[in-house]
C-alpha cells in the first residue's frame, strides 16, 4: 500500500488534512450517482480520508506555476465534463469512474484504483493507486502521456479536436478576448486552450500587452507579428506544437518569464540572446539537440528547465550566466557537462539524472 512522502504530507496538512482524517462520503458517492458512476471501494475509502480537500501542487513543467488537486466531485469544475471518458476508457480497456480535477483535466480512477488526467485527447496516467497520486503531483514527477489509437480520428470522429468547427469556434473566442482587452486597455491576455492553429492578426495591435498566455493550443509556428509586443514581460507559449521560433522574439527586450515547455523546438534563434531581463526559461520536452552559444547572453536567468530533449552538448557560454539558481537537464543525451560549471557560484541545484555522462 502506498504511503505519503513527506511533500505530499506537508501539502495535504496545508489544505486541512490530518493523519486519521475521516469524513462523511455519501455527498461524494450521490454526486458521482447524478452523473452516472458508480464509485469503487477504493475510490469511497480514498474520499473518506481526503474527500473534500484542494491541494496545492507544483507544475513539474514549471515549479513556480502551482496546481490544484481537487478531491472532490462536489467543488470541481469539470466533474461535469464527462464526454471523453467513455472514450478513454476504451483506449485503456477499463471502466472509469471521475472523481476530482488537477491542472484542469478531470481526474478519473479505474476499479483497481489506477488514477489518469485527461482533457480531450490528452490522458495522462499519474499512479497505480489514489494515495499514490497525491506522491506524484505533490512531488512534481511526471505522469507520461497515454498515446491514443492509431485509428483515433476515424473511430472518433466526433472527439477528433482538430475538426475546422472546434478551431473557428476558439479562433472566434479569441477574437472577442483580443476586442475586450483593446478596449479595456488590458495588460493581460488569455488565449490559452482554444485550439488556435494560428494567431489572429489582431493580436499585434495590443503593443501595450505586459502578459500572454498561448499555452495549449496547436500553434506549429508563431508570426514575426508578434514581435511587436515589445512591452511583454511575460509569455507562455507551452503545450503547442512549434518547431521554431521567430527571429523576432529577440524583440522581446522587456520579457522576464518566456515558458517554451511541451513543444517540438529543434533549435533556439541566436536572437534569442538579446533577452537580457528573462529569469525563467522553459524548454522541457522539446526536441533540441544544442542550445545556442547566444543563451550565455541571458544575464539575468535564475532558472533554466530543459529536461526532456535531446541534448548532446552544451555550450560553453552557459558558464556566464553567473545569476542562474536552477539548471535542469534530466533526460537528455549529454555526455560530459562544461568544466567550468562548478564557476557558477549562485547555482544550487542541478539535476542530470538520465544523461549517458561519462564519469571519466
Amino acid at each position: 500500500m502506498a504511503r505519503l512522502g513527506e511533500a505530499a504530507a506537508a501539502r495535504l496538512e496545508a489544505a486541512g488534512w490530518r493523519p486519521g482524517r475521516q469524513v462523511p462520503v455519501a455527498a461524494y458517492v450521490d454526486a458521482l450517482a447524478a452523473l452516472g458512476f458508480i464509485a469503487p471501494d477504493i475510490l469511497t475509502a480514498f474520499y473518506t480520508e481526503f474527500g473534500g480537500l484542494t491541494v496545492a501542487y507544483p507544475d513539474p513543467r514549471d515549479p513556480e506555476w502551482m496546481n490544484t488537486y481537487i478531491i472532490d466531485p462536489v467543488e470541481a469544475p469539470l466533474i461535469s465534463s464527462t464526454a471523453w471518458i467513455e472514450t478513454w476508457g476504451e483506449w485503456l480497456g477499463v471502466t472509469l469512474c471521475p472523481f476530482g480535477e488537477a491542472d484542469r483535466m478531470l481526474a478519473i480512477m479505474s476499479p483497481d484504483g489506477r488514477v489518469w488526467l485527461g482533457f480531450d485527447d490528452l490522458l495522462l496516467f499519474v499512479a497505480d493507486s489514489p494515495k499514490e497520486s497525491v506522491n506524484v503531483l505533490c512531488e512534481g514527477r511526471d505522469t507520461p502521456r497515454v498515446a491514443p489509437p492509431s485509428d483515433f480520428s476515424r473511430r472518433f470522429p466526433e472527439m477528433h479536436p482538430e475538426s475546422p468547427d472546434r478551431e473557428a469556434a476558439g479562433r472566434g473566442e479569441a477574437e472577442q478576448r483580443i476586442e475586450q482587452a483593446r478596449a479595456q486597455q488590458a495588460g493581460d491576455l488569455d488565449l490559452s486552450g482554444l485550439d488556435l492553429c494560428g494567431l489572429p492578426e489582431s493580436l499585434s495591435s495590443l503593443t501595450w500587452l505586459t502578459e500572454l498566455n498561448l499555452k495549449d493550443n496547436l500553434l506549429m509556428s508563431l508570426p514575426d507579428s508578434l514581435g511587436v509586443l515589445t512591452r511583454l514581460a511575460w509569455l507562455s507559449i507551452s503545450g503547442n506544437r512549434l518547431t521554431e521560433l521567430p527571429e523576432s522574439i529577440g524583440n522581446l527586450a522587456e520579457l522576464t518569464y518566456l515558458n517554451l515547455n511541451e513543444n517540438q523546438l529543434t533549435a533556439l534563434p541566436e536572437t534569442i540572446g538579446r533577452l537580457r531581463k528573462v529569469e525563467f526559461l522553459g524548454l522541457v520536452g522539446n526536441k533540441l539537440a544544442a542550445l545556442p552559444d547566444a543563451i550565455g547572453d541571458l544575464a539575468s536567468l535564475t532558472k533554466l528547465y530543459a529536461p526532456g530533449n535531446e541534448l548532446t552538448r552544451l555550450p560553453d557560454s552557459i558558464t556566464r550566466l553567473v545569476q542562474l539558481e536552477e539548471l535542469w537537464l534530466s533526460r537528455n543525451q549529454l555526455t560530459r557537462l562544461p568544466e567550468a560549471l562548478d564557476q557558477l557560484a549562485a547555482l544550487k541545484s542541478l539535476s542530470v539524472d538520465g544523461n549517458p555522462i561519462s564519469r571519466n
